[in-house]
């Protein structure tokens, strides 16, 4: 992975059967310095009339937000969510999805990221985080 200072570093989080289990998408790093993936949600994340569990888009986003905190952070820091705010824009079908997040400010011990998601380039949800450096 190439990227911002530390994205070398950043750990497969949930490689293990729960990310598997929620489908949670390898994330890359962007030129721009954004944090990118592309996940396509299991038929089993379908609720009222064919459209995704609303909880799913919400724990890819801070997945994906959580994998950029590192990168930016490095392998050395420990951190946490502390808030996570999702605005639900319009439903999503089971096509896939793209994520974007972005750390927009990395203070002593908090990190604001920006987050959204987007089907076939329409906003779907729109996400602010923020993260707690628990060590490092």
């Amino acid at each position: 992975m190439s990227g911002p200072p530390g994205a070398a570093a950043v750990p497969d989080l949930w490689s293990g059967a729960l990310g598997r289990r929620l489908a949670l998408p390898e994330v890359t790093a962007a030129a721009d310095g954004s944090f990118v993936a592309r996940a396509e949600p299991d038929a089993d994340l379908l609720g009222q009339r064919e459209t995704v569990f609303g909880g799913w888009l919400a724990c890819v986003v801070d997945h994906v937000a959580g994998v950029a905190t590192a990168a930016h952070l490095g392998s050395a820091a420990g951190f946490l969510t502390a808030d996570l705010r999702v605005r639900f824009v319009r439903p999503v079908d089971g096509k896939p999805v793209t994520f974007t997040a972005v750390p927009r400010g990395v203070g002593a011990r908090l990190v604001d990221v920006g987050g959204r998601g987007e089907q076939f380039g329409v906003l779907c949800c729109q996400a602010e985080l923020t993260q707690v450096i628990s060590r490092g």
